[in-house]
């Protein structure tokens, strides 16, 4: 059965929405307020995105005092929300409303009508904001241009050129001509979401990973590639299954785990050694268990069991060096004094020794009288 082309459109962006999920729906407001829904909608689901667009306009008078504005004070609401990571998004969203201030003095879009742009030239604008990817950017640019038309970029028509919805070989002119047929108002907006975002996470225009698509049921150039490598296909979509423990052999019965003895009525379990205690009194010798016990000496006339330790030769010392021969000793006493006297001293003496005595010999009368 062949479907239409509407048809396969319309299955095309279902089976996406299941991969990406739907976009954030916003009552009215400005154009900024559906560029912070969808970079709001790039973390979190479609409902998350929605309630903290409505926490964010109850906390904030405008997208200018949270431009202005702590990112922990811009926290709170997103983590009312139930973001995982809420500071981060946090200073995303402060950074984005800061870019578009340098732009034209205020955090808002109006400029985008005076500025004279084509929609190619204000989604190349939009690509250069942090935190924002190609569907965002395509899908705000799409809701800006007027009138509403396809963007005639590789990024949004790949996909649908690849999908065959006109035909094989068809150029982006071409391509871009029938989905405005085809599609119109919120639909056109969620292709141009979808179909970039795919474009540029699977369906990317070198090495396509075709065996990751979610809508490759639908899409001419995916079963051309699996018609070409099916082992490529089966590899990628194998599935291992998680290994189960193996059964038991039949009529082998399991063991149940011993139960613990309770100790008697009134008697106190015994106390377990530690394993420090253990290893000690493994190391410990047979007679040293205990430090008050001794082991008794050995009787006279019993040999005793035990070998006496053999005990190690004491290593062979080094014969001293030979001792100096010792200086020979002074002289002492009178002699060893006199010799060390000059010859001149030791004469000057002896000539007095020698006047002494003469003249002791010649007054003997002075010598009694004293």
């Amino acid at each position: 059965m062949t479907l239409s082309r509407a048809e396969r459109l319309r299955r095309a962006l279902a089976g996406l929405e299941k991969l990406y999920g739907k976009s954030a729906r916003v009552e009215g407001g400005a154009l900024v307020d559906h560029l912070v829904a969808l970079l709001l909608g790039l973390h979190g689901p479609a409902s998350r995105a929605e309630a903290a667009l409505a926490l964010l306009r109850d906390h904030f008078v405008d997208w200018n005092e949270v431009r202005i504005s702590y990112a922990r004070e811009v926290r709170v609401p997103l983590a009312a929300a139930g973001y995982e990571d809420p500071a981060a998004l946090a200073r995303e969203l402060i950074a984005m409303l800061q870019r578009l201030y340098r732009e034209r003095n205020a955090a808002s879009l109006d400029f985008l009508d005076e500025a004279g742009w084509e929609p190619e030239e204000t989604f190349s604008f939009f690509r250069g904001f942090e935190g924002l990817d190609d569907g965002a950017a395509a899908a705000i640019t799409a809701r800006w241009a007027e009138p509403p038309r396809f963007l005639q970029v590789p990024e949004v028509l790949r996909v649908p050129g690849r999908l065959g919805l006109a035909g094989k070989g068809a150029t982006q002119p071409r391509i871009r001509k029938l989905l405005e047929e085809i599609a119109a108002g919120e639909d056109r907006i969620r292709a141009h979401l979808l179909f970039a975002r795919h474009g540029a996470r699977v369906c990317r225009s070198r090495s396509p990973r075709c065996p990751e698509c979610g809508i490759l049921e639908l899409c001419d150039y995916g079963r051309e590639q699996r018609e070409k490598s099916p082992g490529r296909f089966e590899t990628a979509t194998a599935r291992k299954e998680p290994e189960k423990p193996p059964a038991a052999a039949a009529g082998e019965k399991r063991r149940k785990p011993a139960a613990r003895k309770k100790p008697a009525a009134g008697k106190k379990p015994a106390k377990k050694k530690s394993a420090a205690g253990k290893t000690a009194a493994k190391k410990a010798p047979a007679g040293k268990k205990t430090r008050s016990k001794k082991a008794a000496p050995a009787k006279k006339g019993e040999a005793s069991s035990r070998k006496a330790p053999v005990k190690k030769a004491a290593p062979a010392k080094k014969p001293a060096p030979p001792k100096k021969a010792a200086a020979p000793r002074k002289a002492a006493g009178r002699k060893a004094a006199s010799r060390k006297k000059s010859p001149k001293k030791a004469a000057g003496g002896q000539k007095g020794a020698s006047a002494g005595t003469g003249a002791a010999r010649k007054s003997p009368a002075r010598r009694r009288s004293r």
